[in-house]
């Protein structure tokens, strides 16, 4: 009769920790995935910029940046913009002196295996927009 008594106990007592040991390991597991998950900021807010000054301002943190949806990018040197612009000219004026300028297909040497390749998602048309964009920023500079 002894022994059965000390079965039960023994198996309550394995029982109540097979129990508590799913509760804890699913507590750590909540715990830690809520801290592990980003939490999201709109930067339209004024509170979210004002975190964010106090944080740059914490850890000392100087210079520009371009800021796209969650990508820190470095800014971009305007400078460039009019050099940029007649490069962009030149490329687009090239179009007017060729011969089938429908065929706009831009094309690049692999100076490796000597074969050329074809830009799919480039054309000279695109070219001829850059101009326009580029021209546009040099103008407002």
């Amino acid at each position: 009769m002894e022994t059965i008594s000390h079965i039960v106990v023994y198996g309550v007592v394995a029982l109540a920790s097979i129990i508590c040991g799913v509760w804890t390991v699913r507590w750590l597991h909540q715990k830690f995935r809520a801290e592990a998950q980003p939490e999201e900021l709109d930067l339209s807010s004024a509170d979210t910029r004002a975190r964010l000054k106090r944080m740059i301002d914490k850890y000392g943190i100087t210079g520009s940046a371009d800021i796209r949806e969650g990508l820190v990018l470095e800014p971009i040197d305007l400078s460039a913009a009019e050099p940029l612009t007649i490069v962009l000219a030149n490329a687009t004026a090239f179009i007017g002196r060729l011969q089938n300028p429908a065929a706009s297909s831009i094309y690049i040497r692999d100076s490796v295996n000597d074969r050329f390749m074809l830009l799919s998602d480039l054309d000279l048309d695109h070219l001829i927009d850059a101009h326009r964009i580029m021209q546009e920023i040099a103008r407002g500079r």
